[in-house]
């Protein structure tokens, strides 16, 4: 059965050609690569379906991706998940082989491992972006035909959230293949994690105002709570109590991966994330308060 690829890459740079390396050296043979990036003309990579992306946002782009795609079974990926690891070109053989087996029409990934990088903020990103729970429907691969719609052009902010569902009400037979798959972050620095979760902020009202997700906003406000916490508690200990709770509740989610970054040398990290999560978070809060007033 025949599955295209959707890359999408609001610009052109180094890691889109990872990525394009990483899905077209796939062991299975039956696959299309459509790739949708504003500068089509510096991909030099033959046996592609490019597609010039007229920078619209993200849902466009994977919008125009789909419409383009004649294979039964689509993958959506984004330009900076790739994998140098040779038992990674087996990612979609191993999926594909489970979903004709169940003939199931949609699979998730029971969690994605993260990739250590020189960035030490990379890494954490990499931790923080990882856990795949089991009763999380976003399937890696999925029957084009369970797609009533595709993504809200109108979302910046949980565009996926709100594509995937919509796609689980259609879903007949989804699986999770225990396995794991390889997760990247584009984010090498201060700067660049700053943009991102500004952007967040900014375009996370109108995702609220249509799906009545309150989700992210009361993960802020606990986010912000976290930090009065930490300060309130030189005053009075009982304040501790809060914060201990908040990290406790953190790391207890995680508990299942504590035993993989132990063995990948990567404890430091996972115990700086939540930090990094409270910090992304008031972010996210001060841009989302300040959209209601511009």
């Amino acid at each position: 059965m025949k599955i295209s690829i959707i890359i999408i890459s609001k610009e052109y740079n180094g890691g889109l050609n990872n990525t394009i390396k990483t899905w077209k050296n796939q062991s299975y043979k039956n696959k299309e690569l459509i790739v949708v990036t504003p500068e089509t003309k510096k991909i030099k990579s033959k046996n592609l379906i490019l597609i010039k992306d007229p920078k619209r946002g993200p849902s466009h782009a994977r919008n125009l991706g789909i419409k383009k795609a004649s294979g039964k079974f689509i993958m959506l990926r984004d330009s900076d998940e790739f994998s140098s690891y040779k038992k990674d070109k087996n990612i979609i053989s191993d999926i594909m082989d489970e979903i004709i087996k169940k003939n199931a029409d949609a699979a998730n990934i029971s969690f994605h491992y993260p990739s250590k990088k020189k960035s030490f903020l990379r890494t954490i990103i990499n931790i923080k972006d990882t856990p795949h729970s089991n009763d999380v429907f976003w399937p890696i691969i999925f029957e084009k035909k369970i797609m009533a719609s595709g993504f809200d052009e109108n979302l910046e902010y949980g565009e996926d959230a709100d594509f995937y569902s919509r796609l689980e009400k259609n879903s007949k037979n989804p699986i999770t293949i225990e396995r794991e798959m390889f997760n990247d972050s584009s984010i090498d620095n201060f700067s660049l994690f700053f943009k991102r979760y500004r952007w967040y902020g900014n375009t996370i009202k109108k995702y609220i105002k249509k799906t009545k997700d309150f989700k992210p906003a009361y993960l802020m406000l606990l986010s912000i709570a976290f930090v009065l916490s930490i300060f309130l508690s030189f005053y009075s200990p009982i304040f501790m109590i809060y914060g201990l709770v908040y990290l406790f509740c953190f790391y207890f989610k995680k508990i299942n991966f504590m035993k993989y970054f132990l063995k990948k040398n990567m404890l430091l990290e996972f115990l700086c994330y939540p930090f990094i999560d409270v910090f992304s978070k008031l972010i996210m809060l001060f841009y989302f308060i300040k959209s209601f007033f511009s």
